[in-house]
């Protein structure tokens, strides 16, 4: 039941932050360069915005996945195998993604 809720809940929140990166990346009122991206990139407010964007599509899409892989019947005996497969690739991706993300800063 857990799992059901956080799914709404993230999708919730993916709208949130998928108008906020539209309005921040392809329609702001300025125009875009690669100098504007860098310096939005190097802000620790946009660096957490981003991380935490990472971290709600990771969930979102890891147990959207895993929900319709529990679907198929035959698969269902490997439920407890599935699911730990599905974790610990969101906290690979986590653990690669969001350091990087935290690191980032030009030259």
């Amino acid at each position: 039941m857990r799992s059901w809720v956080l799914q709404r809940v993230t999708a919730v929140l993916l709208i949130g932050y998928l108008v906020a990166h539209m309005w921040a990346l392809h329609y702001p009122p300025y125009e875009i360069t690669f100098q504007t991206v860098l310096a939005r990139l190097t802000s620790p407010a946009w660096k957490l915005f981003d991380i935490t964007f990472l971290a709600v599509v990771l969930y979102h899409g890891l147990n959207g996945t895993l929900g319709v892989l529990m679907d198929f019947a035959y698969l269902q005996r490997y439920e407890r195998a599935i699911t730990w497969l599905t974790v610990l690739v969101g906290l690979a991706a986590f653990a690669v993604g969001a350091p990087l993300i935290w690191a980032f800063s030009p030259p």
